[in-house]
């Protein structure tokens, strides 16, 4: 039991490191597309640089949604316990981590998503500036034309 309940502490250990790591690249990512997307609406006249302003915006989008994915609330461990009294201490145990493990696989499928929206998020965020690159590509094309 003490080995089960050393694993559970360890996995949750790990799923919140994961939490606060997609929240800090989606802060990141929301930064740098307001960044990306006030340079490339300023920088010119262009209405080309426009173009990417969208590919940022959903970028944003992304990042936003996957801060908002809220993780399973856990079962009250005296719920958990008291449905288990009654039963043999084997049943109990068995009772107990199959609770545990299905909060777990409950977590982890919220990290997934969640970890799904921030990729996205970048995604988006790689093709606004790959937009404002190649918006600047035909600019130097027009100005060396000219």
């Amino acid at each position: 039991m003490a080995l089960g309940h050393a694993e559970v502490v360890r996995l949750r250990e790990q799923q919140a490191a994961r939490i606060s790591s997609h929240r800090a690249r989606a802060s990141s990512i929301v930064a740098a597309a307001g960044i990306a997307a006030t340079i490339a609406g300023t920088v010119s006249i262009n209405p080309g640089y426009f173009v990417p302003i969208p590919a940022f915006i959903c970028a944003v989008i992304y990042a936003v949604k996957s801060m908002l994915v809220v993780p399973v609330e856990t079962t009250d461990p005296e719920f958990i316990v008291s449905r288990a009294a009654h039963a043999s201490e084997r049943d109990a145990r068995i009772e107990i981590l199959g609770q545990l493990n299905r909060e777990y696989w409950d977590h982890e499928n919220e990290l997934d998503k969640m970890a799904k929206h921030v990729h996205d998020s970048l995604r988006w965020f790689i093709a606004g500036t790959s937009l404002i690159g190649l918006v600047a590509l035909v600019n130097v094309g027009l100005v060396l034309d000219s």
